[in-house]
């Protein structure tokens, strides 16, 4: 089992930092962006760049930290059920 999630963390990686199957990383992406652009609202209502980032690390260390049998809880004050 170790092998298969060694392989998802590789995947994983890829998809942030370069060498992803689908084409860009997110990282490339990322690049484009000037930090004014990654902090704008050009839509109202709608998240920032920056904001979707900050989401898609949060998911990324959570998806590690669970293919790792790490179960605790996603914050120091939250419990789960």
């Amino acid at each position: 089992m170790a092998v298969g999630i060694d392989r998802l963390e590789a995947q994983l990686q890829r998809s942030f930092e370069g060498g992803a199957w689908h084409g860009p990383a997110l990282l490339q992406v990322l690049g484009r962006f000037t930090s004014d652009e990654a902090f704008a609202r050009p839509i109202a209502g709608a998240h920032s760049v920056w904001e979707i980032v900050l989401h898609l690390i949060g998911t990324y260390h959570f998806v590690l930290r669970r293919l790792n049998c790490d179960a605790g809880p996603l914050t120091p004050g939250i419990k789960r059920c």
